[in-house]
């Protein structure tokens, strides 16, 4: 089991590229279709160990259970 995080840390997100767009579609071809836009970007994360290690885990957005939110580490 991982420590608790301290009452305050060092947090600081940086876009390290331009964004760009992507649109998916859900259940293409159904009554149940319906577009999501996203975005691809690069990014330097300065956080606790245990914070990266969650993002990593789990993704960092709200469509995360959609395949969204997706990160991987240098």
């Amino acid at each position: 089991m991982n420590p608790p995080l301290p009452d305050s840390y060092s947090f600081h997100f940086t876009f390290t590229g331009t964004p760009r767009s992507k649109l998916v579609t859900i259940k293409q071809g159904t009554p149940e279709q319906s577009k999501i836009r996203g975005y691809l970007f690069e990014f330097d994360l300065t956080a606790p160990r245990e914070i990266h290690r969650l993002i990593l885990s789990c993704g960092a957005g709200e469509k995360n259970s959609l395949g969204f939110g997706w990160c991987e580490g240098d």
